[in-house]
């Protein structure tokens, strides 16, 4: 079971003033942070069934996770499995992201949360 704590101790905004699972996520539900809380996300019928889901398989959000777990390569959800209690109702970690008008070029990173970043191909 790939169960996340990161579901449980993690919060999450992004640069568009969505909630988000985590920033790993993919194809998340637009959910306005500034009409809804972070407590009433969780409680949602998309974030729950991420929850559900991930009890017994991985939910598609989760495909970059499972595709490093897959490699040995050590994903961001084993990560957070090391780190956060797994306690319900404490938010051990924050990630916030107020704007892309960041002039960082985090490796970690992509052009949707930094301006100033530009994705090249590698050969």
């Amino acid at each position: 079971m790939p169960q996340c704590k990161a579901l449980t101790n993690h919060m999450c905004s992004t640069a568009t003033g969505s909630w988000r699972p985590c920033c790993r996520f993919e194809n998340f539900e637009y959910s306005d942070a500034s009409l809804i809380s972070f407590g009433d996300y969780k409680k949602s019928k998309f974030y729950q069934n991420i929850i559900t889901e991930m009890k017994t398989d991985w939910h598609p959000g989760c495909i970059k996770c499972k595709q490093e777990e897959e490699i040995e390569h050590g994903s961001l959800r084993e990560e957070m499995n090391r780190n956060l209690s797994g306690i319900p109702n404490i938010i051990e970690s924050l990630e916030l992201s107020p704007s892309s008008k960041c002039n960082l070029v985090c490796k970690m990173c992509s052009p949707s949360y930094s301006l100033s970043l530009i994705h090249i191909s590698e050969p």
